[in-house]
């Protein structure tokens, strides 16, 4: 039975004041998602829709889900006060839970290139498949969700867990181009297959929603820091 997550929100509140902006920007001028494959460790997917099944550590490699992030064309002298990344996903057979972690990459990885064993298509991961903290990718989480079974989700979901990084992180790097990595860390005893939709009849591509305000970005000011 198919579980469909309409909208699997990575997000965090540091405070909203009144006269606040809030931007939606979807498609591949802001975000590119690709994944990597550890049966096909050679293979790049471009930007496509991931497909990934997860699997036990003591069961094949686990796939991966990779994304570029290009919050760009933001206005100046703003600070953000709350941003979201919405996936919209399938994930089926529902046997269990799975949990998915988010980690920017450190790698100046490409959609274009990456595969399990090289992120631009030329030059190897520290370790295949995205595979070393503080190398690959920043040990810290960026956010955390549990997928859960057997449960019909028809609302946006929030992540439980890391929830403030993912702010701090966009407004942190809103002129930059980043990378990020979708993980699953649950190691299912069983295949669990995970589809991000971003296009096709059942669409809703990914997202990145930004609240800011309009304030001189000085200390104390729109940002809670602890």
């Amino acid at each position: 039975m198919r579980l469909l997550l309409a909208a699997f929100v990575l997000c965090c509140f540091l405070g909203n004041s009144e006269g606040a902006t809030t931007v939606w920007l979807s498609g591949s001028t802001y975000i590119e998602t690709t994944w990597i494959d550890g049966l096909n460790p050679t293979t790049n997917y471009s930007e496509s829709d991931p497909n990934v099944t997860w699997r036990s550590a003591s069961n094949a490699m686990n796939a991966k889900i990779l994304m570029t992030i290009k919050p760009l064309g933001l206005p100046t002298g703003i600070v953000i006060t709350d941003a979201q990344l919405w996936i919209t996903g399938v994930d089926w057979p529902d046997e269990q839970d799975i949990t998915v972690d988010i980690h920017r990459v450190l790698q100046d990885m490409t959609v274009g290139g990456a595969t399990w064993n090289k992120y631009d298509g030329a030059s190897d991961w520290n370790a295949a498949g995205c595979g070393t903290p503080a190398t690959d990718f920043q040990a810290g989480i960026l956010g955390s969700k549990v997928v859960p079974s057997g449960l019909p989700i028809v609302d946006s979901l929030r992540v439980d867990g890391g929830v403030a990084a993912f702010s701090l992180e966009v407004n942190a790097r809103r002129t930059q181009t980043w990378h990020v990595v979708l993980q699953d860390v649950s190691s299912p005893a069983s295949p669990e297959t995970f589809e991000v939709k971003g296009s096709g009849a059942a669409s809703d591509p990914p997202r990145l929603i930004i609240t800011y305000n309009t304030i001189a970005a000085t200390p104390g000011a729109g940002l809670w820091w602890w």
